[in-house]
């Protein structure tokens, strides 16, 4: 049963992997340089912070989908060896007929 749930999550952080990887996550702001308005510097800061949060996005989308992928794939090759170890097991053990 451990191993039918190993492949079970194995397949579900791939699937979520995958979704990770298709997510928008957002556009750049268009970087425009604010001049002669009592709010000048806040625009400034508001158009710099919006291209940072685009690009701590992108890089937090690219490093969860990878975690979620090798973890799948590793949750899945720790779980089809046991199940052959099993299937061989059954095969080389001959069945004790009881009376």
């Amino acid at each position: 049963m451990k191993k039918v749930l190993l492949i079970i999550a194995g397949v579900i952080s791939i699937g979520l992997s995958i979704y990770c990887f298709n997510m928008n996550e957002g556009y750049y702001v268009i970087r425009e340089v604010y001049g002669g308005a009592a709010y000048t510097g806040m625009q400034n800061a508001a158009a710099e912070t919006g291209i940072n949060v685009k690009c701590l996005a992108e890089i937090v989308r690219f490093g969860f989908g990878s975690v979620l992928m090798i973890g799948g794939l590793a949750l899945i090759a720790f779980g089809i060896p046991e199940k052959e170890k099993d299937a061989k097991k059954q095969i080389e053990e001959p069945k004790t007929k009881e009376e």
